[in-house]
């Protein structure tokens, strides 16, 4: 440690350490708000076409294997067509909900063989980065208390440090 005119020491690690703590809150502030910016665009969510998903239109229900899918929103049904005659199936024989839930809009005629093609909305490899590094930010500060702990450890040792050099620059060490 560097000391002034006068013998006592400088402040010099203790400017250090808090502009390099300071640079790093500043950095992970900035990047907090970029990936916050990120994951409320639209950018975070895409347009997904499934082709030919093998399921039935009959007195119960079919959800899209899709349904599932991390941010699910939006399915469109583009074509029905029986798999076993190859006709087409109407758009008012079948209903489809938001969850991707597709029932049969008749009471008299069930179809248990159906090609269904669909596009849906869902979130795409944005999403999942700023979803991630969130979760990495909640599950360090969860362990807030270890590092609390390390840091105060750490500053216990320094001030040690400090005490140790400032009474030998008085001479505290010699004996008489």
């Amino acid at each position: 440690m560097k000391t002034n005119k006068k013998g006592q020491l400088g402040m010099d690690v203790a400017k250090a350490f808090m502009i390099g703590l300071m640079g790093l809150l500043i950095i992970g502030v900035v990047i907090l708000i970029v990936m916050n910016s990120l994951a409320d665009t639209t950018l975070a969510t895409d347009t997904f076409t499934v082709l030919n998903e093998a399921g039935w239109v009959n007195s119960t229900t079919y959800t899209v294997l899709t349904a599932g899918a991390y941010g699910f929103a939006n399915p469109a049904i583009t074509s029905a067509v029986n798999a076993t005659s190859g006709v087409s199936l109407l758009t008012g024989t079948y209903t489809t909900s938001g969850a991707g839930v597709i029932s049969n809009g008749t009471s008299t005629i069930e179809w248990l063989d159906v090609d269904f093609n669909y596009t849906y909305e869902g979130n795409n490899e944005i999403y999942y980065l700023t979803d991630n590094s969130s979760d990495g930010l909640v599950d360090f500060f969860s362990n807030t208390s270890t590092w609390l702990a390390l840091l105060g450890v750490a500053v216990i040792i320094l001030i040690i440090s400090i005490v140790i050099l400032v009474i030998n620059r008085f001479g505290g060490g010699r004996t008489f």
